[in-house]
């Protein structure tokens, strides 16, 4: 038999889901809580990286953004939301993603999934929600993310195919080299070699670049009838390119060079500085029999006369000699400007012509040496 609902049994059940739903809303954490609550103030977040007008260079991919949390007294859970839009008024948006939790210490980092598209400007912004009250959108951050720099090989100019150059200082050229990319000023190594390993570099020259190709000369006179190879390559001081191909040159034959003529205090080249000299004195000497600039054979002539001087006269030291050095700035393959005694790890090095020309003399050199063969004279 059934049994009927009375009056009071309705008014009864209507009073307890009532009451049951007012337990239920009282919570702010509730899933059941709707709608925005009264007195909850939430700013929005802060963008700090990258920051407005940032250029990212490609291998800085894929992004971390990092995000100021944003400040609220709201006692529900708090999440980010996040926008990249490839237009400032956020109509393109390339990537967006909610329900971000904020991260310690009152800040957050994001690292995108994938790459952005290079050589696009990109805006960026954040929000903050609690699931019913949600901040405005932040500040909005511009940033670029810049094409890689490539830059190519130069093509070699002059001289090229074995010709023999005119000079023992040759002029190497070269054609300015393709490149694309933000780069900055361009520049260019040259090396020149007498071996296509490049073990033995003769000639290490850098030039900025200049309109439609790039010259150098070099520093120093190469040795005579002597097959070079050279080559060049080009940076912008943070990505270097490729080496050019190599091309080979020869170096015309010696020329004699007639003596220099006697000073009023000494003999010619070779004769000895002799009496009562001390080490400078020899030195300013035989200095005094050359003029200004010196050539490369009167170098070494004017460091044999003193090494052999030196020896006859005692001085403390020795024997001294001259220092072979085939590599680098040299003359007619040896020092320009050193005399030396001793050999392997127990060798002296003493530089003798401050700037190439004007006789010095002192201890010898300390530090770490370029050992090479000392002639004794």
């Amino acid at each position: 038999m059934k049994r009927a609902i009375t009056p009071l049994a309705v008014a009864l059940l209507v009073v307890g889901l009532t009451a049951c739903q007012q337990v239920k809303s009282s919570s702010p954490l509730s899933p059941f809580v709707a709608g925005a609550m009264e007195g909850i103030e939430m700013g929005p977040p802060v963008p700090l990286q990258p920051q407005e007008g940032q250029k990212i260079k490609p291998d800085q991919q894929p992004l971390t953004l990092l995000i100021e949390n944003a400040s609220t007294n709201s006692p529900r859970p708090v999440f980010l939301r996040v926008e990249i839009s490839a237009s400032q008024s956020f109509d393109s948006v390339v990537y967006s993603q909610e329900k971000i939790t904020p991260g310690e210490n009152g800040q957050t980092l994001l690292t995108l999934p994938g790459s952005l598209e290079l050589g696009r400007t990109y805006f960026w912004r954040a929000q903050a929600d609690d699931g019913a009250n949600a901040s405005t959108f932040s500040s909005v951050a511009r940033f670029e993310l810049l094409e890689p720099v490539i830059i190519h090989a130069p093509v070699l100019m002059s001289p090229v195919g074995g010709q023999v150059v005119a000079t023992r200082r040759p002029v190497f050229t070269a054609r300015n080299v393709d490149r694309s990319g933000p780069h900055k000023a361009i520049f260019y190594l040259f090396e020149a070699a007498t071996s296509p390993a490049f073990t033995n570099r003769a000639i290490v020259e850098d030039e900025f670049e200049t309109p439609g190709a790039t010259s150098t000369t070099a520093s120093h006179d190469l040795a005579p009838s002597t097959q070079y190879y050279w080559r060049v390559r080009a940076s912008d001081g943070e990505v270097l390119g490729p080496w050019s191909a190599v091309e080979a040159f020869r170096t015309p034959a010696a020329v004699s060079a007639p003596g220099p003529p006697p000073s009023s205090g000494g003999g010619g080249s070779g004769a000895p500085c002799v009496g009562p000299l001390s080490p400078l004195g020899i030195l300013q000497c035989h200095r005094s029999k050359y003029g200004t600039p010196m050539q490369d054979h009167e170098h070494v002539q004017l460091l044999r006369d003193s090494a052999r001087d030196f020896n006859a006269a005692g001085v403390s030291g020795g024997p001294f000699g001259i220092l072979r050095k085939t590599g680098g700035n040299n003359c007619n393959g040896y020092s320009c400007d050193i005399l030396c005694s001793g050999q392997g790890g127990g060798q002296q090095q003493y530089d003798v012509l401050h700037d190439e020309n004007e006789p010095q003399w002192g201890g010898p050199i300390s530090g770490q040496l370029r050992i090479d063969v000392c002639e004794i004279q």
